[in-house]
């Protein structure tokens, strides 16, 4: 169990003081499965509670919760929320007023449990549970099992995870004046994935054939695109592909998209756009690149948008 917080913005405080915010952790272990639970608490990041100037409670509701699962070389990210004490970590008593905050992996329902007391009893309405599916007992890996199924029955069989860089040693510039900055990134079973920047728009490349109507470009917001694109793999080959992107919305606006691409072969387009901020917003975009990839016809059926996501391209 560990307490991951930043020193800095931690200060004894009161019952409904403001918090400036804080990062909980836990991690454990279920059969062979690493378990990893964040909570991020305050800056606004709750509902209500003790993130409330005028609050008297000593939790915040429906704090951002992220979840790592690792089994074997298999890793997956499951976020959701939850209720977390202003300033206590997963499984620590907080000795002012008996605060605390549990988590637990209920292998019944296939979830972690979470719950609070606050001053030595149970606050009901922080009793919540985030499905990450089994963890132990059926060999299967965490990457299958970690959520559920694209149709409502088991996980798609034979699809695995694996992980590629954005940038770093795996990368090679190819391009590089005012115009356009171009470069590329190993990926999976030899494929090369390639990024593009004009500065004003940002396009990533899966298919060795591009199209950009197939994969359009975008207005990127900070750092344009996150550390690792997830590879959905079934018999050695992708079959899609998940990339967190960063999309310009208005000036100082951005908003996170979990961008789904289908992979057959050479080609390659877009299947979803998932709101990054709704729960499970991992979850559900690993669902529809496993249930959906093989059916989706590239150049006819439209990406599918989950939740209200950022504007790709001309959509």
């Amino acid at each position: 169990m560990k307490k991951i917080v930043d020193p800095s913005i931690l200060k004894k405080r009161s019952p409904g003081q403001y918090v400036v915010g804080a990062v909980f952790g836990r991690e454990f272990k279920v059969g062979d499965a690493s378990v990893a639970v964040s909570i991020y608490q305050g800056g606004g990041a709750c509902d209500g509670g003790a993130n409330s100037s005028s609050s008297t409670q000593t939790w915040g509701t429906d704090c951002p919760v992220r979840i790592q699962l690792k089994q074997g070389e298999n890793v997956r990210v499951v976020e959701g929320k939850a209720c977390a004490p202003y300033d206590w970590a997963l499984g620590e008593k907080d000795p002012y007023g008996g605060d605390r905050a549990y988590v637990t992996y209920n292998a019944s329902k296939g979830a972690l449990d979470f719950s609070v007391t606050s001053r030595r009893k149970v606050v009901k309405a922080c009793n919540t549970s985030i499905k990450v599916g089994t963890l132990a007992g059926t060999g299967e890996p965490v990457a299958e099992a970690a959520g559920s199924a694209p149709s409502g029955g088991a996980a798609i069989s034979g699809v695995t995870a694996a992980y590629s860089d954005t940038s770093g040693k795996t990368c090679k510039q190819q391009r590089e004046h005012s115009e356009l900055s171009e470069w590329t990134c190993s990926a999976p079973a030899g494929r090369k994935v390639v990024f593009g920047d004009t500065g004003g728009l940002f396009g990533v490349q899966f298919g060795k054939k591009g199209d950009s109507d197939l994969e359009p470009m975008f207005r990127p917001g900070g750092d344009a695109t996150g550390k690792k694109i997830e590879w959905r793999m079934k018999d050695g080959q992708p079959i899609a592909s998940i990339l967190r992107v960063f999309v310009s919305e208005d000036i100082g606006s951005t908003k996170q998209v979990l961008l789904v691409t289908k992979i057959d072969g050479d080609r390659a387009c877009h299947m979803a756009y998932v709101d990054a901020q709704i729960a499970d917003a991992n979850v559900r975009a690993a669902e529809i690149a496993d249930g959906k990839s093989a059916a989706f016809k590239c150049g006819s059926d439209k990406p599918e948008k989950v939740g209200s996501p950022a504007k790709i391209g001309d959509e």
